[in-house]
């Protein structure tokens, strides 16, 4: 039987909890997709990705913002006030 890492052998339980390959890991790749490695990106998931996925949220905002910001043809450019020193910026 192959496991979830293409190996040939039945050894799913070694894999961390929340990991699952989603294809073969076998051969060359078997030598990196160690029981320690895998366990090691699990809690780097476990730990950084909500904020992860919260920063890509926020960028992703910020690019649709700055995408509406740019001049369309037949539309003119709207005039922004520079920012006084210590003004805080609302936009």
């Amino acid at each position: 039987m192959t496991d979830s890492m293409g190996t040939g052998s039945s050894g799913t339980d070694s894999l961390p909890d929340g990991v699952e390959i989603l294809r073969p890991a076998g051969g060359r790749y078997a030598s990196v997709l160690t029981g320690d490695a895998l366990t090691f990106v699990a809690d780097l998931q476990r730990r950084f990705g909500p904020a992860r996925e919260a920063i890509l949220g926020a960028r992703t905002q910020r690019w649709q913002r700055l995408t509406r910001l740019v001049p369309q043809p037949g539309r003119p450019l709207r005039q922004r006030r520079p920012l006084l020193f210590g003004q805080a910026h609302r936009g």
